[in-house]
C-alpha cells in the first residue's frame, strides 16, 4: 500500500527542508526589535545557523517582516527577515551587511 501525503503536510515546517546548512538546536532568549528600537518583543531562539534561525514567541501576528534580532549574550543585533510564520514560530533569514 502506498502512503499518500497531503499537499498541506509538505509545506509544514518539519516536512519542508530547503536550507543548505543544518541548523543546530539551541534554547536562548532573544529580542525582536522594530520601529527604530521603539517596539520589541521577547522570543526564544530554537535553532540557528549562520544564515538563519527559528524563533518561538507568544504570538507572531504583530511582528513586521523585517527587524533586528538581539540574542542574549551577543553584542550586535542581526538584521533578519521572516521567511515563514505560524501563530507561534517564525523561520528567519539573516541579512548580510548592506542588504
Amino acid at each position: 500500500a502506498s502512503v499518500q501525503i497531503s499537499h498541506t503536510a509538505k509545506t509544514e515546517y518539519k516536512g519542508d527542508e530547503r536550507r543548505t546548512e543544518h541548523r543546530r538546536r539551541i534554547l536562548k532568549g532573544a529580542l525582536v526589535q522594530f520601529n527604530n528600537g521603539f517596539g520589541s518583543l521577547e522570543c526564544v531562539l530554537r535553532d540557528m545557523n549562520s544564515n538563519g534561525a527559528r524563533v518561538s514567541m507568544g504570538q507572531t501576528a504583530g511582528v513586521p517582516s523585517r527587524f533586528r534580532l538581539s540574542i542574549a549574550g551577543e553584542r550586535t543585533p542581526i538584521e533578519a527577515i521572516i521567511r515563514w510564520r505560524t501563530p507561534r514560530d517564525m523561520g528567519l533569514s539573516f541579512l548580510m551587511r548592506g542588504d
